[in-house]
C-alpha cells in the first residue's frame, strides 16, 4: 500500500437515509474522478448486505467500504453530518441500528489490501479523543490531521 491516500473531507452532511448518504458520497467520488461508474450500486449493495454501522463510545460511525475493482485513486472520504442517520449495525442483527454521526468511507485501488486498511483504520475508532476532534473539529484540515496520523501509522 504505497499509493498516496487523500482525505477527503466533508462537515455538515445531510441525508434522509444511509443509502441517500452512501449514494450522494458515490456522485461526488465519480463525479471527482476517485472510483469508477460500477462503484455506486456496487457500495450500495455491499451495504445491504453486509451493515457497516458501528458502535463507538462516543458516537456512532460508519465504514463503507467495497473491492478495489470499483477504485481508480485511494483516498479516505470523512463525512460529519449534521443530524444523525440510521444504519444498520456490522455483525448485528436484522433490526439492529446505529445512530451515526460519522462516516469513513474507505477507498483502495488496485491489488491493494483492504482488510489490512481497514482493521489498521479501525483503531481511529477506539480512541475517544480523536473521535470527539473529529466531530467537533472546525475545519477539514483538522479532520484531515488526526486521519492524516492513523494513515501513517498504517502505512499508507
Amino acid at each position: 500500500m504505497d499509493d498516496v491516500f487523500e482525505i477527503i473531507v466533508q462537515q455538515d452532511m445531510s441525508a434522509e437515509s444511509d443509502l441517500e448518504l452512501i449514494g450522494g458520497i458515490a456522485d461526488r467520488l465519480l463525479r471527482d474522478g476517485y472510483v469508477e461508474p460500477t462503484f455506486k450500486d456496487a457500495i450500495i449493495n455491499r451495504e445491504k448486505q453486509y451493515p457497516t454501522g458501528l458502535v463507538t463510545d462516543v458516537y456512532g460511525v460508519a465504514v463503507p467500504h467495497i473491492d478495489t475493482v470499483h477504485v481508480k485513486r485511494n483516498a479516505v472520504f470523512v463525512a460529519t453530518l449534521r443530524e444523525p442517520v440510521t444504519f444498520h449495525e456490522m455483525g448485528g442483527e436484522k433490526d439492529d441500528t446505529v445512530a451515526v454521526e460519522c462516516l469513513f468511507m474507505l477507498l483502495l485501488s488496485g491489488d491493494g489490501e483492504i482488510l489490512k486498511l481497514l482493521a489498521g483504520f479501525m483503531k481511529v475508532l477506539q480512541n475517544r479523543e480523536d473521535l470527539t476532534l473529529i466531530r467537533a473539529a472546525d475545519s477539514p484540515d483538522a479532520i484531515r490531521e488526526v486521519v492524516r496520523k492513523y494513515l501513517d501509522k498504517i502505512g499508507v
